[in-house]
């Protein structure tokens, strides 16, 4: 609590004034005493002839009473004085010591917060999460009703969004919001360093009116604002925007408050942006990895070791997939919209394996590979290939209509034996290889455009639940004539 200007003085005068009735009173009975005395001494003295000597024998003693009493008063009053003095002071040094005590506590509280922080953030605690932690505690320390923090981009020319929250629900300068820091007001606070106070907002928008984002909150129903820079080692991160409904709600207690946890915030708001963004980096690898190795497979290799992953099944499912005609419509078509469309059509057939619980191998030029039953074993997965085979023809159909692509797909299923492992020193590849897998392509390049071509062990374990016609005998390179059938749809549940 700090004191006021002058509080001394006038708390000093107010006691004295308090004390004075007393000592005038003391001063006034010793007064009628000496007189009362001198009065008896003259009734007592000789008449007439001894008058003179009477009269001066009472006014020496007056003179004497009066001076007495001058000097007791005096004495009485410097006494009053000095009590006054040192109970005002006593008084003044409670104060002190009760703003001292007030901001050992608020100090307290301060460190109990980030301390707080701290522990969540190496318990795995994003920004966010912080934030958040922010604004539920904070209240003791500066008053707000909304709290927002910005982010510099890499480049420290624009800030944007990265989170806020509002008491009254309506956020309307919400995440995403930029706007470059050059010539703006918030370039002057990053220079200084200090926070900055806007105690009328609307009156700001006025002499303003170019100022969108004080618009926006404005329009949010905040009437002040304490704007605060964060600095991590050095380096411009941030800001958090306090905000409040209340005209006139921040003071310079509150920039001495924040200024004294800047530091330590700063680097906490710093220390969870790098977890965060760590984190999205590794969910970024991990999408990868998914895409080049399965998930059971990544998760076996052990970087910095050389370990050989391969393994053989005996039942498993290959299914290739080739794209009729794209090799020469692409020959004729922008590169972007080549790779753009490829990528649409591959990632929707992604989307179905892993629906499907089947394994993408890969992908190479227009055609792919998807193993069933490994490198995770299932009893069905010869039945899951086969309804991931005519979900891909649906999808390429669909997407065929869309984009007026003039593409069709084969594609041929076997099932039996095959080898699955893991290629590759500086770049890690899940593959399979065998007989099954030779077999599958053959069916895949003599199927006509638009079909499913599947061999005859695949047809005598399907034919139950799954539509199939028989092609007949099909030379296969490499394995002679062979059965076969087409596969074209499941059979309806009775």
């Amino acid at each position: 609590m700090a004191v006021e200007p002058g509080h001394d003085t006038t708390g000093r005068l107010s006691c004295i004034a308090r004390s004075m009735p007393v000592a005038l009173i003391a001063v006034g009975t010793l007064v009628l005493g000496n007189l009362a005395l001198g009065g008896q001494a003259t009734t007592a003295a000789e008449p007439s002839p001894v008058f003179a000597a009477g009269l001066i024998s009472g006014l020496e003693l007056a003179w004497t009473t009066a001076v007495q009493t001058v000097l007791i008063a005096g004495l009485i009053f410097f006494y009053i004085r000095e009590r006054a003095r040192h109970a005002c002071e006593s008084a003044e040094l409670e104060r002190r010591v009760r703003t001292a005590v007030e901001l050992i506590e608020l100090e307290r509280k301060e460190k109990l917060l980030l301390d707080e922080i701290i522990h969540k953030i190496n318990t795995g605690i994003g920004l966010s999460e912080i934030l958040e932690f922010v604004f539920d505690s904070f209240q003791p320390l500066i008053p707000y009703d909304r709290i927002g923090f910005a982010l510099m981009e890499s480049d420290g020319s624009v800030l944007r969004t990265h989170w806020s929250r509002s008491s009254s629900g309506r956020i309307r300068l919400g995440v995403g919001y930029s706007a470059p820091i050059a010539n703006s007001s918030l370039d002057g606070v990053l220079r200084t360093g200090v926070p900055r106070i806007l105690n009328d907002l609307p009156g700001h928008l006025e002499k303003n009116p170019a100022s969108e984002s004080t618009r926006l909150i404005v329009a949010e129903g905040m009437r002040s604002s304490l704007t605060c820079p964060l600095v991590a080692n050095g380096k411009p991160i941030g800001f958090l925007f306090f905000s409040s409904r209340a005209f006139d709600a921040y003071r310079q207690v509150h920039v001495e408050r924040f200024m004294r946890i800047a530091q330590r915030l700063s680097l906490i708001v710093e220390k969870g942006r790098c977890y965060e963004e760590t984190a999205r980096t590794n969910a970024r690898l991990a999408m990868l990895m998914d895409d080049m190795l399965p998930p059971s497979i990544h998760q076996q290799l052990v970087p910095g070791k050389e370990e050989l992953l391969a393994e053989s099944i005996d039942d498993a499912t290959i299914l290739f997939a080739d794209l009729v005609g794209f090799s020469s419509w692409s020959s004729q078509i922008r590169p972007e919209r080549v790779v753009g469309l490829l990528n649409k059509l591959f990632s929707s057939f992604d989307r179905l394996v892993r629906r499907h619980g089947l394994c993408k191998i890969g992908t190479q030029g227009d055609s792919y590979l998807v193993l069933g039953g490994a490198p995770i074993r299932r009893p069905n997965h010869l039945e899951s290939a086969a309804s991931l085979a005519i979900a891909m023809q649906r999808v390429l159909g669909n997407i065929r209509q869309t984009e007026s692509l003039p593409v069709t797909a084969r594609i041929g299923i076997h099932v039996g034996h095959v080898v699955a492992g893991v290629i590759g020193r500086l770049v890690h590849r899940y593959d399979a290889w065998g007989g099954t897998v030779n077999m599958a392509s053959r069916l895949e390049s003599t199927a006509d455009p638009g079909t499913i071509q599947v061999s005859e062990p695949v047809y005598v374990r399907l034919r139950a639940r799954f539509i199939l016609e028989e092609r007949g005998l099909v030379e296969l390179k490499g394995f002679g004539p062979q059965r076969t059938y087409w596969l074209v749809g499941r059979k309806k549940r009775e």
